[in-house]
């Protein structure tokens, strides 16, 4: 699950401070915190509505988005 921020430095600390310890993959755009058999991701909200090719606003985008990824091609 990807999660479009507003203030992704302080959504990170969020996390961080209950306990969820981001992934050596992260980088300066985007924190990817493993959960169990899942991945939370943090993305900047604006970037993420560019991803899905939405524009970012209350009605036109929810703020998330969900993957399921798979070792190989179906």
């Amino acid at each position: 699950m990807t999660l479009g921020v507003a203030d992704f430095a302080r959504a990170r600390r969020f996390y961080e401070t209950l306990g969820f310890a981001a992934s050596s993959t992260s980088n300066a755009n985007v924190t990817f915190f493993h959960a169990g058999g899942v991945v939370l991701a943090l993305f900047g909200r604006a970037a993420l509505a560019e991803d899905a090719h939405v524009p970012d606003s209350a009605s036109g985008f929810s703020g998330f988005s969900l993957a399921h990824n798979c070792r190989s091609e179906a």
